[in-house]
């Protein structure tokens, strides 16, 4: 009987512990970014290249690069002008 009772008094006692820990974790979660992507901007760390990348499939070489086969890096080409089509940016495509 006396172990249970322990128990539970720990387990009452650990609520407001992770109560805490749950909402700082969350804050950290939802945070914005507001600032850390103004810091990277003056770091130069973002894209400089604003314009949709344009790859014509045809020119695509024949040996693997990077580990990807030519059939993949044919697909990758044909999801970047996809992307030109639309419109879409850098980050987007």
């Amino acid at each position: 009987m006396a172990a249970n009772s322990s128990g539970a008094v720990l387990s009452i006692a650990m609520v407001p512990f992770v109560l805490v820990f749950g909402v700082v974790f969350s804050l950290m979660l939802a945070g914005d970014d507001a600032d850390s992507a103004a810091a990277a901007a003056e770091d130069g760390c973002t894209p400089v290249r604003t314009q949709p990348v344009e790859v014509d499939p045809a020119t695509v070489p024949d040996e693997a690069i990077a580990g990807y086969s030519r059939d993949q890096l044919v697909n990758a080409a044909h999801i970047l002008e996809a992307g030109r089509a639309l419109n879409l940016g850098v980050r987007d495509q």
